[in-house]
C-alpha cells in the first residue's frame, strides 16, 4: 500500500471478513477503488465477480455456510493453527488479549482470534507484534482457509487471498498463498 492507510484497509477488510451487512458491497467497492496492490485488487475484483449475482440474503447465506457451519473454514484462526481441542488455542487467545490490552485496542463482538478481529488489530500493533501476528497467526491461518475454499471454488477464497496479499505486503512477510 502506498498512500492508503493500513488502518483504513484493515478496517474495511475486517468488515468484509464478518457476516455481510447492508454496506458490504460499498465497502468492497471502496477497497477495489483504493490504491492497494494490483494483486490485492485483482483478488477483490474476482471476489466481487464471484458474488455479483447473489442477493443480499444469498450472500449472507453463503457466508454462513462457508464460515459458520463449516469447521474447515472456521473464522477462529487458532483452530487452523492448533486444531479444535488443543490447549494451545487458549494460550494464543490469552496472548492476543494481552497484545490488544497493551495496544489499547478495543475488542468487542467477535472472539480474540476471529480473523476479522486480528486483521482489524494489525494497525494498532507495534511493528514487532504486527510482524509476529502476521507471520504466525494471520498468514498461515488464512492460507489454510483460502486453500480449502479454492478447492471448493468458493468466491470467499479470493477475499482470503486479497487479505493475505495486503497483510504480507504491509509486514514484508512472505505470503504463502497470495
Amino acid at each position: 500500500m502506498r498512500t492508503r492507510s493500513l488502518e483504513l484497509s484493515c478496517r474495511e477488510l475486517a468488515i468484509l471478513l464478518c457476516h455481510p451487512q447492508a454496506d458490504y458491497l460499498s465497502v468492497l467497492n471502496n477497497l477495489i477503488d483504493s490504491d492497494l496492490s494490483k494483486k490485492s485488487t485483482k483478488y477483490l475484483r474476482a471476489f466481487r465477480d464471484g458474488i455479483a449475482d447473489l442477493s443480499p440474503f444469498e450472500l449472507q447465506e453463503l457466508y454462513t455456510r462457508t464460515f459458520d457451519l463449516n469447521p474447515m473454514c472456521s473464522p477462529a484462526l487458532s483452530v487452523h493453527l492448533f486444531g479444535v481441542e488443543s490447549f494451545k488455542r487458549s494460550h494464543l487467545m490469552v496472548g492476543l488479549l494481552d497484545m490488544y490490552r497493551i495496544a489499547d485496542y478495543p475488542v468487542s463482538g467477535e472472539s480474540a482470534d476471529h480473523m476479522s478481529t486480528v486483521v482489524r488489530f494489525l494497525p494498532f500493533a507495534e511493528n514487532d507484534a504486527r510482524e509476529e501476528v502476521a507471520q504466525f497467526i494471520l498468514l498461515p491461518g488464512m492460507a489454510k482457509i483460502a486453500e480449502f475454499l479454492d478447492s471448493k471454488s468458493n468466491p470467499f477464497s479470493y477475499l482470503m487471498k486479497a487479505t493475505i496479499s495486503v497483510v504480507a505486503a504491509e509486514t514484508g512477510k512472505e505470503a504463502t498463498y497470495a
